[in-house]
Parts: structure tokens; sequence; C-alpha cells
């Protein structure tokens, strides 16, 4: 599946915000313009029907319509499109010239109440045509003529309707130039942003691309180093620069890690296995008489059984760390392993004179968590206690629980002062202080590493601390 793309969401998106603005837009300016057409001619068309309303004239004996006088006089204004009269009384139609022998439509309200219409006519044009139902106009000399004649002459008696037309093709046509305006417009307004957000996105971007261009440099070059945030890249993405030139110097320090540890480990077992060769060698130099081959041998042995011992600890040490070991959770007493672990050292804490005590609580309950790699830093911490102690020095090893921690103290006498800026070096891989004794099983100096592994996995942690009177803590704490 492709992964998104800021522009092509920016393009997207804004174009149909913008169009659906443009949209709104041009449809509510369409329809204004088209109002104040309408109402232009509608305007107009009013004011020619009242115009030809006022020309009927109902004399004495006769209804006369004088629109033509009408619009002779002077300030009269000019007769917008056609027009018919209907006298409703009679059914007689007066239309105008231009009308020849094409008809109106009778349209109407209540009395002088304007009727406004869209029409078709009968020659198919579009129109727009206004009605007006009104009384014709007389005067008090017809009034009293029709009387000395016996008649009463009243206008209510002659309704007159007059409608006046005129054609609104002209005006579709601009309607639809107009609506032919706005959407090029809209387009064109919609083309140009589309472009701006393509140029500002691209010149925007590019500083990404180019940040992009030194982190992959920086991962493939062998002398690594930070790598610059250009003062053009978006402040948004300032904090993400910063993470990722974090994320790369952690990997690049564990990279270095890697690579001293594979250092220390080829020359951990480079040197044994000389001794190995050596031995062997010599022992095939010349003949030798069975006592002394055997004596040889077993002095390969040994020093192989530290190879051993030491590769069972890299192996270790690389599968907790590389994630290929995890903690699987068991029931098991503490107090129990600590003593396995105590009774382990017995002939070489008696072989060096050292005065080795325990305070192990008998209410110290199971707890549930991985008994391998408990019994694996616990050996290791006590282990070590052991072999940095001086002869005839005291090592003390405590096990507790407080709240839902459980904690395992070992602390020994030391030869020599030490700072607690040269401990952190103890728990790097290889290291051995210069005062450790050497033990049967080999010492590599990986003890330290495998219990911070060990405690790491197990949710827990190892603390260290400088007391008094040359003697050093370590804490192992995990939860129970």
């Amino acid at each position: 599946m492709k992964n998104p793309s800021i522009r092509a969401r920016l393009i997207l998106g804004t174009g149909v915000l913008v169009a659906l603005t443009l949209w709104g837009a041009n449809v509510a300016i369409y329809r204004a313009f088209k109002r104040t057409l309408y109402k232009e001619v509608d305007s107009q068309l009013l004011v020619s029907a009242s115009l030809l309303a006022k020309s009927a004239e109902l004399e004495a004996n006769s209804l006369d319509y004088e629109w033509k006088e009408a619009m002779k006089s002077a300030g009269a204004p000019e007769i917008a499109g056609v027009f018919a009269f209907w006298d409703m009384k009679s059914g007689k139609v007066t239309k105008s010239p231009e009308l020849g022998d094409r008809d109106l439509p009778l349209i109407y309200g209540g009395l002088n109440q304007p009727r406004k219409e869209s029409v078709t006519l009968a020659d198919g044009r579009s129109a727009r045509v206004v009605g007006i139902l009104h009384y014709p106009f007389t005067d008090q000399a017809a009034i009293d003529e029709a009387a000395r004649q016996g008649r009463t002459l009243r206008p209510e008696d002659y309704p007159q309707v007059v409608v006046c037309a005129r054609e609104t093709d002209s005006l579709i046509a601009r309607l639809a130039e107009l609506k032919g305006h706005l959407t090029r417009g809209a387009l064109a307004t919609l083309i140009a942003i589309w472009a701006s957000i393509f140029a500002i996105s691209t010149w925007s971007l590019r500083p990404i691309r180019e940040f992009g261009a030194k982190l992959l440099a920086r991962s493939e070059s062998d002398t690594p180093g930070e790598s610059a945030i250009p003062r053009t890249l978006p402040s948004e993405l300032v904090g993400l620069a910063r993470i990722f030139n974090l994320a790369l110097g952690k990997v690049e320090k564990s990279r270095e890690r890697e690579k001293e540890f594979a250092l220390h480990a080829a020359h951990e077992l480079r040197t044994p296995i000389s001794g190995v060769y050596v031995t062997l060698e010599q022992a095939v130099m010349r003949d030798r008489p069975a006592a002394d081959l055997k004596q040889r041998i077993q002095e390969a042995l040994h020093i192989l059984g530290g190879v051993r011992v030491t590769l069972n600890s890299l192996m270790r040490l690389a599968r907790l760390r590389g994630g290929l070991e995890g903690s699987t959770r068991a029931l098991f007493e503490p107090d129990a392993i600590v003593r396995e672990v105590l009774d382990s050292f017995d002939n070489m804490v008696a072989a060096r004179g050292m005065d080795l005590s325990a305070d192990l609580q008998t209410d110290v309950p199971a707890i549930s968590n991985d008994r391998g790699l408990f019994k694996a830093a616990a050996s290791n911490l006590i282990g070590n206690a052991v072999r940095h102690a001086p002869a005839g020095g005291k090592i003390h090893v405590r096990l507790a629980t407080t709240g839902n921690e459980l904690i395992l103290l070992c602390e020994n006498t030391l030869a020599r002062n030490v700072e607690l800026s040269q401990i952190d070096k103890w728990f790097q891989p290889f290291h051995r202080g210069s005062e450790a004794a050497d033990d049967e099983g080999g010492h590599a100096g990986l003890g330290l590493s495998l219990t911070r592994e060990a405690a790491n996995l197990m949710g827990g942690k190892v603390d260290v601390d400088l007391g008094q009177d040359l003697v050093i803590r370590f804490s192992l704490t995990v939860p129970v």
C-alpha cells in the first residue's frame, strides 16, 4: 500500500474546500445578479403598465384607450415591451401594434395589485409579464353627460386588465454568459491555488529532503556525527528532526559498543586459544613420557574450560541484548536459590580465607519471576564480591522484601579506594579489575554486564553504593 502524500492531501483537501466555497459564492452571485436583472425588468414593466392603465378613459358613450397620446405627452417614459388591454365587460382586446396577430396571456391579480410571471410567448420566446386589474379613468364632465342621457356612469362597471410583456431571451443569454465567466474564474482560481500549494509544498519539503539525505549519509558513514538541522526546516518538524538525531546518536553509540564488544570478545578468545595451541604444540614437538603428556593435556583442558565459560557468557549476553532471550515467569523461592549459590563458592571462599556471612530472612515469600535470570544475577553478584574482595576480606549477603520488591544486597571490602566514576566501567563487558582473583572456571569480566541485562528483563535494577571503610554494596531489586 502506497504511503499517503502530504502534498496530495493538501491539494485534494484544499481543492474540495475551495471548490465548494467557490461554488457557493458563484451561486450566490449568479442568483443576486439574476434577481437584479429581473427586478429591473419587472420595475420597467410595472411603470409601463401603470402608465397604460391611466390611459384607459371612460367617456359618456365610449371607452377610449389613449395610450398613444399618453406616450406622446411631455416627460412620459418609454413603454417597455409589448402590451394588451382587456375590457372585462365586453371581452374586447386592444393590443400594441408590435404584437400583430399574436396574443399575450391574460394575467392579473386583485384590484390594482400587479401580478408578475415568467411565461413563454406564442412565438416561443421567453418573456416576463406584469398584469394589473383596474378601473378606467373618468371625469365629472363624462358623468354629468351620462346623467343627462339618463344613465349612471360608474367606472367599476367597466373593469379593465392591462398586461405588459418583455422578452427575456437576452437576459437569459446574459445570465449564461455570466455563468460561463464565473465557472472559468472558479477554475482559474482553483488551478492557481493548486499550483501555489504545489510550489509552496515543494519549497517547504526541500529542507526535509536535504535533512533526510544528511541522515542517510550519516548512517552510512564510518565517522558519524550529529546532522545539523537546516535553518529552513519548518518549525513543526524541528522536534522530529531532533528526535531523529537523538535516535541515530543512540544507534551509533550502540554500534560502537557492539564493535568494541566484538573486539574484546576476539581478544578474550584469542589469548586462551593461543595458550591451548602452544601447550599442545609443545606436547607433540618431541617424544614425552605419558605423565608429561597427560599434564599438558590437562593444562589445555583447563584453558578450554575457561574458554567454554567465556563463550557461554558471551552467548547469554548477546541473546539478552538482542531480545532473543526473554523472561519466563514462574513461582520460586529466592532464599533457596541464594543458599545454593552461596554453597557453590564455599571452596573459593575457604581457599582465600574470607569471612562470608549471610542474612536470609526466613519469612521471604515465594515470588513470581524468572528463576533462571534471578539465579544468574545472584551468582554473578556474589561471584563478583568473592573475586574482588582481598584475601581475608569480608563479604555479607542479605535477602529481604520491602513492599512489592525483593532486594538482594551483596557487600564486600575492597583492597583500595575506588571512585564512583570508575564503577560504571565495571558494568562494561570484559572489564576486570586488577585486584580480581582468578578462579578455576575462568573469568572474562562479563558478570556485572549479564547481571544488569538480567535485572532489566526481570523488570528490576542494579544499584551500587560506596560505604565507609572500603566497603562497596551491590543491590539487586526485582518486583515480587
